[in-house]
C-alpha cells in the first residue's frame, strides 16, 4: 500500500514538465523583449544616428526642399531596413548550421557572452568619457577611415537627379560599413533569436524582422523631424548630450543580454 501523504510519482513529473514549460515561455518573452530594446537602442546608437545627422545635413546643403529629402530620405531608410535584414537572414542561417555541431555552438554562445561582457565594460567607459566631454575619445564609434568613406559617398550623391535610386544607393553602402558599429549589439541578438525560435524557424524569422522594424523606427523619428524643421545642428547637439545616457543604457543592456544568452544555452536548447 501507498503510504498516506505519499504524492504521486506522475504528478511529480506532470508537475516538472508544466515548470519548465513555463519556464521557456518566460524566457522566449525575455527574448522577444531583447530584441524590440536592442532594436531601439541601435538605432539611436551614436554610429547609426551621426550617419544620418550628416546625411540630412548634406541633403539640406545641396538645397533639397522638404518633397525632395522626403523623396530621397525614405529610400534611404528602406535601404537601411532591407540590408540589414539580409545581413540578418545570413548571420541565422550560420548561427543555424553551428547549432547542430555541439562544440561548435558551445564555443560560439560563450565567446558572444564573453564580447557582450567586454562591451558593456568598454560602453560604460565610453559613458564616463562622454559625460567629461570628451566625445572624440569614445572608443566604440566608426573608425576614422570608414566615416570618411561615409562622407565621400554622400558628397558623390548630394546631387543626385535620381532621387529614390541614390537614397537606395546611400542608404545601401553606408548600412554596409556601419555594420562594423551596429553588429555589436546585432550578432548576440541573432543568436537568441535562433535559440529562441528551437527547431520552429518562423519564430526567429519574426523576430529578426521585429529587431529590424525597431532598428529604423528612431531613424524615421528623425528623419521626420529634420523634414519638418529640427536643424541638424541640433539633432547632432542631442546627440551629444544625450550620448552618457545612451552608452550607459547600452552598457546594462550587453550585461543583461550575456544573462539571457546564458539562460538560452541551458533552457531554450532541446
Amino acid at each position: 500500500m501507498v503510504a498516506a501523504g505519499t504524492k504521486c510519482p506522475w504528478a511529480e513529473t506532470y508537475d516538472l514538465v508544466a515548470a519548465e514549460k513555463r519556464l521557456r515561455a518566460r524566457l522566449q518573452a525575455l527574448g522577444a523583449g531583447a530584441v524590440v530594446v536592442g532594436g531601439l537602442i541601435d538605432g539611436v546608437n551614436p554610429c547609426a544616428f551621426a550617419t544620418l545627422v550628416l546625411f540630412i545635413n548634406y541633403m539640406s546643403s545641396a538645397g533639397r526642399e522638404r518633397r525632395k529629402l522626403l523623396a530621397i530620405g525614405l529610400p534611404f531608410i528602406a535601404a537601411v531596413f532591407l540590408v540589414y535584414l539580409a545581413v540578418g537572414l545570413g548571420l541565422m542561417e550560420v548561427v543555424a548550421l553551428a547549432g547542430k555541431i555541439p562544440y561548435l555552438d558551445a564555443v560560439i554562445t560563450w565567446g558572444i557572452v564573453a564580447l557582450c561582457v567586454v562591451l558593456a565594460v568598454y560602453s560604460l567607459r565610453d559613458a564616463i568619457k562622454a559625460a567629461r566631454g570628451k566625445h572624440r575619445e569614445i572608443t566604440l564609434q566608426l573608425p576614422a577611415g570608414v566615416k570618411g568613406r561615409i562622407r565621400s559617398i554622400l558628397i558623390r550623391f548630394r546631387r543626385t537627379r535620381y532621387l529614390i535610386l541614390g537614397g537606395l544607393l546611400i542608404g545601401g553602402l553606408i548600412s554596409v560599413l556601419e555594420l562594423v558599429c551596429t553588429g555589436q549589439i546585432y550578432l548576440p541578438l541573432i543568436k537568441v533569436m535562433v535559440s529562441s525560435g528551437g527547431p520552429d524557424r518562423t519564430r526567429a524569422l519574426l523576430l529578426l524582422l521585429l529587431y529590424n522594424l525597431c532598428f529604423v523606427i528612431p531613424l524615421l523619428v528623425i528623419f521626420a523631424s529634420a523634414c519638418w524643421g529640427v536643424s541638424s545642428q541640433r539633432l547632432g547637439a542631442i546627440l551629444r548630450r544625450r550620448m552618457a545616457v545612451t552608452k550607459v543604457v547600452t552598457s546594462l543592456f550587453f550585461l543583461a543580454l550575456a544573462i539571457l544568452m546564458v539562460g538560452s544555452k541551458y533552457y531554450w536548447q532541446v
